[in-house]
C-alpha cells in the first residue's frame, strides 16, 4: 500500500530535482514506468478488495496529539477509495503518455512533468487519507498544482488570469472546508472518519446540517457547481494534457469524493440532500444552455464536464452514492477520450485554433480520431450498450424512484439537459469533421505530416503517444460500463466507505416500479437530437439563423455570454469586495491596527523618550529621587503580585502598614523634589 505514496513521490523528486541532469526522455520514461507499476498494484488491490471485502490501513506517524485531539498521518484503502483511484491513476498514466507527444517541443518538460507528478501524488493522498485533515492536505495541494498547471505557459497573460481565477474561486470553497473542519473538531473532538461516522446519529441534526452545508459549498467550488463554476471554463487556457488530467477525471471529482465519503453525515440531513438535488439540476441545465452557444472545442467539452458533475450532485441528492461512484469512473474514461481527441485536433492543425467553425473536413485526414471521438460522444449521450448508458441512465431514472414532486421536476430538467448535451456534442463532431473544410490548403497538406493518422505510421513514435491513449480509452468507453455494472449497480451491493440510510434506498423502485416509457425517453432523446442536427446542418441551416428574430437573438446573447455570470461576478461582487477591502485596509490595517501596533508604539516610545529627556536636570539629588521612586515602585508591584491585591488582602495589618509606608515615602520624596525646585528657582 505504501507504493501508492512512494512511487508518485519518487516521480516528483526525480522530475523536479534531477530532471535536467538525466534528460527529458529519461524523465518521461521514469514517470510512465512508475505509473504502470502503480496501475498493476491498483489492479491487485482492487481484485483483492472486491473478492474479500478487506480494508487496508497504513499508519505512518502521529501528526497531532493535543489534549483530546489525536490525528494520525494514516491511509485507508477500502472499496470506495480504491475505486476512486481507478480514474486518478489510469488518467494520470494516459496523460503522461499523451503529454510525451503533445508537449514534445516545449522547452520546460521537466517542470511540466514535475507538476503532473505533484498533482497525482496529492490526489492519491486526498483519496487514501484516513481522516479529514489528510483529505484537506491533499485538497490544498491539488489546488496549488492545478494553479501551476493551468498557468504553465506563464508568458501568456490569459493563462495567468485563468490560473488565478481557478485558485481564488477554489479558495472560497477552501474557507468553508476549514470552517467545517473547525466544527468537526469542536463537536466530534476528532477528524477521524470512523469515530465521526460512528456517533453522527447522536449529534443534533442542525449542527450536522451546518457542517455538511460547508462541505457542500467546498465541493461545489472544486466540482464547478453553478455559482462557483466559471473557473472551469477559463481553465481551458492551459495545455490540453492539463485539461485531461484536471477537468476530465481527477481535480473536479475531488468535491464529489468529499461528499461520498461524508455520506454518513449527509444521510442525516435531508434538507441538504434536497439542496444537492436542485443544485445539480440547475448546474446541469445551465451548462447545457451555455455549451450549445459555445464554439471553443475545449470549452464545449469542459461545459459537458460541468453538466455531468451536476448529474453526479443529483445522484448524491438522491442518496445514490453507488450510482455516483460508478458514474465518476465511467465518465472519467470517455471524457478523457474527448479531451485527448480535441488535443489531437489542435495539435494536428499546428496552431492555437480552437474554434470549431473554422476547422471542418477532418474526417478524411484523421479517421482514427473521428472514430474515437464519435464513440466517446455516443457514450456521453448514453447510447445503449456503451459505458455512459450504464452509469448515466440509472441516475436519470432514480430521480423518479423517490416519488416526490422535486424528483419528477428534476427528471424532466435532466432530460432537457441530456438533449442539450446530445446537440452540442454532435455539433462539435459535425463542425470539426463533417462540415465543409474551413482551413487553408497549407494546413490540410501538413496534417498528414503532423499526425499521419490516415496511414498509421507506426515508425513515427510521436503518433503512438496520441494513438495508444485514444485506443485504450476507446475500449474503456465501449466495455467498462458493462464489465463493472454489477459491482456498483447490482441489488444488495455494499460498498465499504458508503452509508445509505435504509429509508433512502430506492433501487427496487428504480428497476421494477417506474413506467417503462420513462426508461425509453433518454433513447428517444438521442434519436431526436441526431435527426435534428442532420436536418438543420444539412437541409435547413436557416432554421438557426436567429439574427432576424429579436426574441431568439436575445436568448442567444444570454447563453453566449454565459448568463452574464462573469459580468455579475466581476462588477457586482468582486469590484465591491475590492472596494470594501480598500476601505477596511485604510480603517483597520492602516488605521486602528497601525495606531495600536507598530506606528502607535513607535510614536508612544518617541514621546516617552522625549519627556524623559526633558526631566533630565543633571543633578545628583534628582537622580537619587528617581532611583528611590523606581525601587519602591518595583517593590510595590512585586508585593502586589505575591499577595494578589484585593479587598481581603488589604485588611491584612502587615500589608496595610507596608503600603502606608510606601505611600508616605513617595509623598516625602515628591515634597523634597518640589521644595528643591522652588529653591532652585528662587536662587
Amino acid at each position: 500500500m505504501i507504493l501508492f505514496i512512494l512511487l508518485p513521490f519518487f516521480n516528483v523528486i526525480v522530475s523536479g530535482l534531477f530532471g535536467r541532469y538525466i534528460g527529458v526522455n529519461n524523465v518521461k520514461l521514469f514517470n510512465i514506468t512508475n505509473l504502470i507499476i502503480l496501475l498493476f498494484v491498483l489492479i491487485y488491490y482492487y481484485l483483492n478488495i472486491i473478492s474479500t471485502d478487506n480494508e487496508y490501513r497504513l499508519n505512518i506517524l502521529e501528526l497531532i496529539d493535543i489534549e483530546y485531539l489525536t490525528i494520525d498521518y494514516s491511509f485507508n484503502l477500502d472499496l470506495l477509495s480504491v475505486t476512486m483511484l481507478i480514474p486518478v491513476i489510469i488518467i494520470s498514466l494516459i496523460v503522461n503518455i499523451f503529454a510525451a507527444g503533445y508537449m514534445e517541443n516545449d522547452a520546460h518538460n521537466q517542470r511540466f512533468y514535475t507538476y503532473l507528478a505533484l498533482f497525482t501524488l496529492f490526489m492519491i493522498i486526498l483519496v487514501l487519507g484516513d481522516n479529514y485533515l489528510m483529505l484537506f492536505i491533499g485538497w490544498e495541494y491539488i489546488g496549488i498544482a492545478s494553479f501551476l498547471l493551468i498557468g504553465f505557459w506563464y508568458n501568456n497573460i490569459d493563462n495567468i488570469k485563468s490560473s488565478l481565477n481557478a485558485l481564488f474561486i477554489n479558495k472560497v470553497g477552501d474557507v468553508f472546508l476549514i470552517i467545517a473542519l473547525i466544527y468537526l473538531i469542536y463537536v466530534y473532538k476528532s477528524l477521524d472518519y470512523n469515530l465521526i461516522f460512528s456517533i453522527v446519529s447522536y449529534i443534533n441534526s442542525d449542527i450536522n446540517s451546518i457542517i455538511i452545508l460547508c462541505l457542500v459549498i467546498a465541493a461545489s467550488a472544486k466540482s464547478a457547481q453553478f455559482g462557483l463554476h466559471n473557473w472551469l471554463i477559463w481553465a481551458m487556457a492551459g495545455p490540453t494534457p492539463v485539461s485531461v488530467l484536471l477537468h476530465a477525471a481527477t481535480l473536479v471529482i475531488a468535491g464529489i469524493y468529499l461528499l461520498i465519503r461524508s455520506s454518513n453525515i449527509l444521510e442525516y440531513c435531508p434538507n441538504i440532500l434536497l439542496f444537492n438535488l436542485w443544485l445539480g439540476a440547475i448546474t446541469s441545465l445551465i451548462a447545457g444552455f451555455i455549451a450549445i452557444n459555445t464554439n471553443d472545442i475545449k470549452r464545449i467539452i469542459a461545459l459537458s464536464t460541468m453538466s455531468q458533475l451536476g448529474i453526479m450532485f443529483i445522484s448524491i441528492g438522491l442518496s445514490g452514492y453507488n450510482f455516483t461512484l460508478f458514474h465518476v469512473v465511467c465518465h472519467s474514461i470517455y471524457k478523457a477520450l474527448l479531451f485527448i481527441c480535441a488535443g489531437t485536433i489542435i495539435h494536428s492543425i499546428a496552431n492555437e485554433l480552437q474554434d470549431i467553425r473554422k476547422i471542418g473536413g477532418l474526417i478524411i485526414y484523421m479517421p482514427i480520431t473521428y472514430i474515437c471521438i464519435l464513440i466517446a460522444s455516443l457514450s456521453l449521450m448514453g447510447l445503449p450498450s456503451l459505458t455512459g448508458y450504464y452509469s448515466k441512465d440509472i441516475i436519470i431514472e432514480s430521480s423518479l424512484g423517490i416519488y416526490t414532486i422535486s424528483g419528477l421536476i428534476v427528471y424532466w430538467i435532466v432530460i432537457l439537459s441530456s438533449l442539450l448535451t446530445n446537440i452540442y456534442i454532435l455539433k462539435l463532431i459535425y463542425y470539426s469533421f463533417i462540415n465543409i473544410p474551413q482551413l487553408n490548403k497549407y494546413i490540410y497538406n501538413n496534417i498528414t505530416e503532423l499526425s499521419s493518422f490516415n496511414k498509421l505510421s507506426y515508425n513515427n513514435i510521436n503518433n503512438l503517444y496520441f494513438i495508444i491513449p485514444m485506443i485504450i480509452l476507446t475500449l474503456g468507453s465501449l466495455f467498462l460500463g458493462y464489465i463493472l455494472q454489477d459491482i456498483y449497480l447490482g441489488q444488495g451491493t455494499n460498498i465499504s466507505g458508503i452509508f445509505i440510510n435504509p429509508i433512502n434506498l430506492n433501487l427496487l423502485e428504480i428497476h421494477f416500479s417506474i413506467d417503462i416509457y420513462y426508461k425509453w425517453i433518454p433513447i428517444i432523446n438521442i434519436i431526436l437530437s441526431i435527426t435534428l442536427i442532420i436536418y438543420i446542418y444539412e437541409y435547413n441551416y436557416k432554421f438557426i439563423y436567429i439574427y432576424n428574430n429579436k426574441f431568439l437573438y436575445n436568448f442567444y446573447i444570454l447563453f453566449n455570454t454565459r448568463f452574464l455570470f462573469d459580468q455579475i461576478l466581476n462588477n457586482l461582487i468582486i469590484r465591491k469586495i475590492f472596494k470594501l477591502s480598500g476601505t477596511l485596509n485604510s480603517l483597520i490595517d492602516k488605521g486602528i491596527l497601525s495606531l495600536i501596533g507598530p506606528t502607535g508604539i513607535k510614536s508612544l516610545l518617541n514621546k516617552l523618550s522625549y519627556n524623559i529627556i526633558k526631566i533630565n536636570s543633571h543633578l545628583f539629588n534628582h537622580y537619587l529621587i528617581y532611583i528611590t521612586y523606581s525601587l519602591l515602585l518595583v517593590i510595590f508591584i512585586i508585593l502586589s503580585i505575591n499577595n494578589y491585591i484585593n479587598i481581603n488582602n488589604i485588611i491584612d495589618i502587615k500589608s496595610y502598614i507596608l503600603y502606608i509606608s510606601i505611600i508616605i515615602i513617595l509623598l516625602f520624596n515628591i515634597n523634597i523634589l518640589y521644595n528643591y525646585n522652588e529653591t532652585s528657582i528662587k536662587q
